[in-house]
């Protein structure tokens, strides 16, 4: 009965280890999705920005231009 025990004791301890290695390699896989979609968050952020930027330096430019034309009619 002892020896049962025993052998029934070693099994769950071997689930639960086990088990536990899943869960802390499905916890690191998200920590690492997290991580990506935080780069892609910011990078999306910047491209969004120099975007803004360049519409802002060609509205100016176009508006520059409009009014040297006006002043040279």
């Amino acid at each position: 009965m002892v020896d049962n025990f025993v052998t029934a004791t070693r099994m769950v301890n071997k689930t639960v280890f086990a088990n536990a290695g899943l869960i802390n390699t499905s916890l690191q896989q998200a920590s690492d999705n997290a991580r990506e979609y935080s780069r892609i968050g910011i990078n999306a952020a910047k491209n969004i920005h120099e975007t803004a930027n360049e519409l802002a330096k060609i509205g100016v430019s176009v508006v520059e231009q409009t009014a040297t034309i006006r002043r040279s009619h």
